[in-house]
């Protein structure tokens, strides 16, 4: 805590002296070999990345930040957070293209936490490589809609995924998600990894929004997750689903004949019964109405609230029927790591700073963070 509590006061020391030259709040703070640097505008990431090596870490504050359209070093990039807090703070890194991450073969491993992209991003390994991992966490992907993310591109890279969000469309390869949303406005989400020498991609309470097709989604395994379609073709038999839910927003005469789940073979997994109440917020449901009869139902949740609900929650009755294998509710609320949008990047709550240095030459700090 000593240790933190030094590297803060540094932090805030070096953010104020930027204050006073510039008037700017953006701060990107390099650690290296047990030093700091801050730098400062926006274009602080990038000069920190200019000077960061493989295994530093880059912590930055709220604020658009700039970035390269390629990066391949294998650091930790850390943000305040990918959706707005109380106060609308957030770390946001643009570049206005594609964000192109290329993973290094070495002992460290390229984690990203906290961030919302506003550019299409890609993950691949670097040239000449023919395989790596990478991390991201709350992490929000705010891509173009005739654009998509290919996270791990031709099946070289294990991506982690982990509390992330995606708005539109989304390639994974190969990797591990756990309590994440793909398509949260209008998007659809695709699965690659049909080939059997490829390992299977594992979902772990996520919400799939699939616009108009589940057939991409194959071979792959979904443990507690909700599926969201318009589609009425049921899910690839290769799929190895167990304790999930489906949610079919399209329209056809008898609603009861859609299955997502006709193919795969496990009773545990259900269609919702009563759409209408299935929601905690009701105003995420578009109705469709014919001669006074709803006949579909089209779901949007586009963004989250700052204390992060919204994100397709479940209603009380909902939670109480749709329960996943380990007596959670399904989606991204339940399991071990429910959805938080707090990050470990510790946030300052109080900060005060008196601006002469006394008698002694110090300079008075108080700092109150809150986890």
């Amino acid at each position: 805590m000593k240790k933190l509590f030094l590297t803060l006061v540094l932090a805030v020391m070096g953010f104020t002296a930027a204050m006073a030259d510039d008037a700017t709040t953006l701060v990107a703070t390099l650690s290296h070999g047990g030093s700091l640097k801050a730098f400062y505008g926006a274009d602080a990431f990038k000069s920190a990345y200019d000077e960061a090596t493989d295994g530093d870490v880059i912590t930055l504050s709220a604020g658009r930040f700039n970035t390269y359209d390629f990066l391949r070093k294998n650091i930790t990039i850390r943000g305040l957070g990918a959706w707005p807090d109380a106060n609308n703070a957030m770390t946001v890194l643009t570049r206005g293209g594609e964000v192109g991450f290329y993973i290094q073969d070495n002992d460290n491993e390229l984690t990203v936490e906290g961030i919302r992209f506003l550019d299409r991003v890609t993950v691949s390994v670097e040239s000449g490589m023919t395989e790596g991992t990478c991390t991201f966490s709350k992490v929000y992907f705010l891509n173009g809609n005739s654009s998509y993310n290919s996270l791990g591109a031709n099946k070289e890279v294990f991506l982690k995924l982990n509390n992330c969000a995606t708005r539109y469309n989304c390639y994974i390869y190969q990797g591990a998600c756990n309590n994440c949303a793909f398509g949260l406005y209008n998007g659809s989400y695709s699965s690659v990894s049909s080939s059997t020498s490829n390992t299977p991609i594992t979902f772990q309470n996520c919400v799939l929004r699939g616009w108009s097709s589940l057939t991409e989604l194959t071979e792959d395994v979904f443990t507690n997750c909700l599926i969201i379609s318009n589609s009425t073709s049921p899910l690839d038999a290769t799929n190895l689903m167990t304790n999930c839910v489906g949610f079919y927003c399209g329209e056809v005469k008898n609603e009861a004949d859609v299955d997502f789940f006709a193919n795969v073979g496990n009773s545990t997994n259900k269609m919702v019964a009563d759409r209408a109440t299935f929601f905690k917020d009701e105003s995420i449901l578009i109705k469709d109405i014919t001669n006074g009869v709803v006949t579909s139902y089209t779901v949007f949740d586009d963004d989250l609230n700052a204390d992060g609900t919204g994100l397709y929650e479940l209603s009380d009755a909902a939670k109480q029927i749709y329960k996943g294998n380990d007596g959670t509710v399904v989606g991204v609320w339940g399991g071990a790591y429910p959805f938080n949008l707090k990050t470990t990047n510790p946030r300052l709550t109080k900060c005060e700073i008196v601006p002469r240095v006394d008698s002694s030459g110090k300079l008075s700090v108080t700092i109150e963070v809150a986890q």
